[in-house]
């Protein structure tokens, strides 16, 4: 397994740098020190929410949450390939929300992966305004972020299913990446973005509904570009 991670690494880098050398036009700014201070409004009005009753809002502590600290404590190996026992899960996932809680310092517990579940929710939703920001002006990509931010869905999310966020905060950086190689023509951007997509495959396999996504999105960008 160490050999096939490894040649996954290896062949990344390999096809990355050979995408890296094809040179494309400069690629213009596109989040200026107004959308900075944005995204530092955004995350203060929504960290209260996500980081504050984490136990008791949206709902209490559920069986499945438990399941998966144990599971978490019970991994026989570092096997980032291998599947677990909880449906068929990869060990990446929890092997990353480990990882994330050792650099707290902190023993693990429910209380924990709910912070880490809430962190990375937060972080989807920033890359969402970075997204919606691309394309819209600032008043429409903040209120967009601050919809998806402030759902009740979102949150609850970020509560109980937290093995299902790392693979949405992927695809939507992937989005981010995939827009910026489209403009730029830049393949070696258009390959990082199929990169992190296929990260977002491999955590979570019903995430591969976003190859219908990212072409739909491609066909929209080609629209605004070909009438602008």
């Amino acid at each position: 397994n160490h050999l096939i991670l490894a040649l996954w690494i290896l062949s990344i880098s390999c096809f990355g740098n050979g995408f890296f050398l094809i040179r494309a036009k400069q690629i213009e700014k596109t989040i200026d020190n107004t959308d900075i201070k944005l995204i530092i409004l955004l995350a203060l009005l929504l960290v209260p929410f996500y980081f504050l009753f984490t136990y008791q809002f949206p709902f209490q502590i559920h069986t499945d949450e438990i399941l998966e600290v144990i599971l978490i404590k019970t991994l026989p190996k570092f096997d980032p390939f291998g599947l677990t026992n909880y449906d068929g899960y990869l060990q990446a996932r929890l092997l990353e929300m480990n990882f994330i809680n050792q650099l707290t310092g902190q023993p693990l517990s429910v209380f924990n992966l709910r912070t880490v579940g809430a962190l990375h929710a937060l972080m989807a939703v920033i890359f969402s305004f970075i997204l919606f920001r691309m394309f819209s002006s600032r008043l429409d990509a903040f209120l967009a972020a601050l919809l998806m931010g402030f759902s009740h869905t979102w949150i609850f999310f970020s509560r109980a299913f937290f093995l299902r966020l790392p693979p949405v905060l992927l695809e939507v950086i992937a989005l981010c990446i995939f827009y910026k190689g489209v403009v730029s023509k830049c393949p070696f951007y258009s390959f990082l973005a199929g990169v992190v997509m296929g990260l977002g495959f491999y955590l979570y396999y019903p995430a591969r509904f976003v190859i219908l996504e990212a072409l739909l999105f491609l066909l929209i960008i080609l629209f605004i570009f070909n009438k602008t």
